[in-house]
């Protein structure tokens, strides 16, 4: 069998960077979401039980879905920065990675770097509608653009090669 090796140039955008840590981290605040939901309608049960549908109760109400409403945004808005921060400021962003991926390894260089991976350390593989992330971790991923491949046998290709490789832990489409 003819060993399946496939190579990308990708220079990564920041609103790709963005949506990427949005993402990731959405899956893990799902929960946070939840309790806070849970909190907002324990509020609004406790002061009906307690006030009826008074002036008061509708205050407590309104003051809990304003907290609630201000922690989200003001956490979007900072998780925004912080990625804003970190993409300008790393000089890894601002050059191209070139991919090689084989039955072996993914070999990522760059300008700066040279680095090889066995395919044992992907704890998972996702596709969405533009990217293919490859999970290194829980909050670390290699970013794929699905822009960066050269045609749809190429994507074809890579999606037969990482399930090959990943089994169970590839969640991808087509």
């Amino acid at each position: 069998m003819e060993e399946t090796t496939i190579e990308i140039e990708v220079l990564i955008e920041f609103k790709e960077y963005l949506r990427c840590n949005y993402l990731m981290v959405r899956k893990k605040c799902l929960r946070t979401f939840l309790l806070l939901g849970i909190i907002f309608l324990s509020c609004v049960f406790i002061a009906f039980l307690k006030f009826g549908l008074t002036f008061y109760a509708v205050k407590i109400i309104f003051i809990s879905l304003l907290s609630i409403s201000s922690f989200l945004i003001l956490s979007l808005i900072s998780l925004y920065l912080v990625v804003k921060k970190t993409f300008n400021s790393s000089a890894i962003f601002k050059q191209n990675f070139s991919y090689k991926l084989s039955e072996n390894e993914i070999a990522t260089s760059g300008d700066s770097f040279n680095t090889k991976c066995a395919w044992d350390i992907i704890i998972k593989a996702e596709e969405t509608v533009n990217y293919f992330l490859l999970y290194s971790s829980t909050a670390s991923a290699f970013i794929l653009p699905l822009r960066c491949f050269t045609d749809e046998s190429q994507i074809t290709e890579f999606r037969e090669l990482v399930r090959r490789k990943l089994g169970d832990k590839a969640k991808l489409k087509g």
